[in-house]
């Protein structure tokens, strides 16, 4: 029992800190930084290379589209199958899936909760802010999904194989999807920040549930 409220104890402290940080630069975009980002996001040409890579990623790992999410489910599935079988080297394989569900069910339910518009209802009816209590796709702007499913899997695999190098690779492939969801208007950039710090907190939580 000691053993096990240390860890919580040493899982609370900088969860707290991480939340309350998190808080404080998200009201900070909201204010100031969303709307005259997504204004300039939506100059962006379409048949600009950028967009078109943006444009891309969104259809693959779009949660509604049925590739990205089998890929998804696919990848999760695959890791808690192998963490069970494997018992011997269970955790690294539990992590990763494990993390996976957390950040989908956490971005879930607040994207439901929160129901903040999205920038294309702001740049086409002047909507800004938060809806509360909505499925609709136009009304569920935070926290971004595919930045938030990127940072829990990627950043469980940094986690996992504990390698600089790859920690580095990871970490722009995950910043590369959440740049990509700003420029197509999908997202404010504050969302892909709460994405980001949703994946990455359910790596943390479910790295010391198995610790």
């Amino acid at each position: 029992m000691n053993s096990q409220n240390k860890i919580k104890n040493q899982t609370l402290s900088p969860s707290v800190l991480a939340i309350i940080s998190l808080i404080i630069i998200y009201a900070v975009l909201f204010l100031w930084i969303d709307r005259p980002l997504a204004k300039l996001a939506q100059e962006i040409p379409a048949d600009n290379i950028f967009y078109k890579i943006s444009s891309h990623i969104a259809r693959i790992f779009a949660p509604s589209h049925l590739f990205g999410l089998s890929i998804v489910i696919g990848l999760v599935g695959l890791f808690i199958v192998f963490g069970f079988k494997n018992k011997l080297k269970a955790k690294p394989y539990l992590l990763i899936g494990s993390a996976g569900i957390v950040a989908f069910l956490i971005a879930g339910i607040l994207k439901i909760l929160l129901a903040r518009y999205r920038p294309i209802e702001f740049l086409d009816h002047g909507l800004y802010g938060f809806h509360f209590l909505s499925t609709k796709y136009e009304f569920n702007s935070t926290p971004s999904g595919h930045s938030t499913m990127i940072f829990a899997v990627l950043g469980s695999l940094a986690a996992v194989f504990k390698k600089h190098w790859l920690w580095i690779v990871l970490m722009l492939a995950c910043l590369c999807v959440g740049l990509s969801r700003i420029i197509v208007d999908a997202h404010f950039l504050s969302d892909v920040v709460f994405g980001g710090y949703v994946g990455l907190l359910s790596v943390y939580w479910v790295r010391s549930f198995y610790a």
